[in-house]
């Protein structure tokens, strides 16, 4: 894909003369991986809210926001090692920001709460702390949990939530059992 030049943005007013921002060390690869995970993780909500909610109520025309629905989501019998709606909830956050502010660096202290998650769930340390590869790392595990709730739904409540995950991590990731 050809890439084109984006417009300055528009800098400080300074002794009576405008300036400009150039873009060109804005990552750009780091935001839309961000927005493109994001976005992944938000059709997997929507999926397993459309299934919890059952055939009765229809979740895509109340057009909430995605702060709302993971407020709405509550997994009571998560172990206190999985429970990363907190995490998600930052990543939110990440994700508001660059879509407000394009000069937004995303870094690996600004994906703390994603690696303190990751490291709690799988009771080690990660090694690679690059944002991106935590992003991803995160993506992979809170999409197989929703993936494995909505199998869950779908196929029977009798169905191992575990077990629906670690099938979905394999088929998705093969040889890596946690995904990244």
């Amino acid at each position: 894909m050809e890439s084109h030049p984006l417009p300055p943005l528009i800098g400080k007013f300074v002794d009576g003369v405008s300036t400009w921002e150039t873009l060109d060390r804005t990552d750009f690869s780091v935001i839309g991986y961000l927005l493109s995970c994001h976005l992944i993780l938000e059709s997997y909500i929507d999926e397993y809210i459309q299934a919890e909610a059952g055939k009765w109520l229809d979740f895509s025309r109340a057009r909430l926001s995605f702060s709302q629905k993971i407020s709405i989501i509550n997994f009571p019998d998560i172990e206190e090692n999985l429970d990363f709606m907190p995490a998600l909830a930052h990543m939110n956050n990440l994700r508001n920001k660059l879509s407000h502010n394009v000069r937004y660096k995303i870094s690996t202290e600004s994906v703390l709460p994603l690696i303190h998650f990751l490291e709690k769930s799988r009771g080690s340390k990660l090694e690679n702390r690059d944002p991106i590869s935590v992003i991803g790392a995160f993506t992979s595990f809170v999409g197989a949990w929703f993936a494995a709730m909505y199998v869950r739904i779908k196929e029977g409540k009798d169905v191992d939530r575990r077990a629906a995950f670690e099938r979905w991590i394999s088929a998705h990731y093969p040889g890596n059992p946690r995904g990244a």
